[in-house]
């Protein structure tokens, strides 16, 4: 879990600062900020007997950003 945009505590901290909170979740599909309620149900999950054969897996909590950024439509290519 790579815990993008959440609204944590140091998240509020620095929406009193001046963090631009709109613009944040304009760039998460869903259109809201993960809470950290969220990734802690993935942790209960992989925790619980339920996971028991679970292994080895990758599991982005993101709101789909890791699939729609809009950096991840930038194409890389191999040089010859």
């Amino acid at each position: 879990m790579l815990p993008l945009f959440v609204l944590s505590v140091l998240v509020q901290r620095c929406l009193v600062r001046g963090l631009d909170l709109d613009a944040m979740v304009a760039l998460i599909p869903i259109g809201r900020m993960a809470e950290e309620i969220d990734h802690a149900h993935l942790v209960a999950y992989f925790a619980s007997d339920e996971a028991k054969h679970v292994t080895g897996q990758v599991v982005s909590v993101d709101g789909a950003q890791s699939l729609y950024h809009p950096l991840a439509a930038v194409r890389i290519e191999k040089t010859p």
